[in-house]
């Protein structure tokens, strides 16, 4: 887990699960100022590169251009079953 703060609030936090992006959420006030790349940045750095060969996500619609940004390549659209809800988003990989 990583948290991006300033002096009196948390501004974005991020998260793996082994070399899988959880989860990474910035407050949309604070959006297109760096933050989501600063703390993706941190999370490739976690992910130990001996042990697997590539950084994937399940990515929302709306944020597949930013990991495209970063890198990634998309692989696909995956839609999973929220309770009978289905949530489209996109697999996505960085090869490292």
């Amino acid at each position: 887990m990583a948290v991006y703060e300033d002096e009196s609030r948390i501004l974005g936090f991020a998260g793996l699960d082994l070399n899988e992006i959880r989860l990474l959420y910035i407050d949309p006030v604070y959006q297109r100022r760096g933050i989501g790349r600063r703390l993706f940045e941190h999370l490739k750095e976690m992910v130990p590169g001996t042990l697997f060969p590539e950084l994937f996500v399940y990515s929302t619609l709306g944020a597949v251009g930013f990991y495209e940004s970063c890198g990634f390549k998309n692989k696909g659209p995956f839609v999973f079953d929220a309770g009978g809800i289905p949530l489209p988003t996109v697999f996505m990989s960085l090869p490292f």
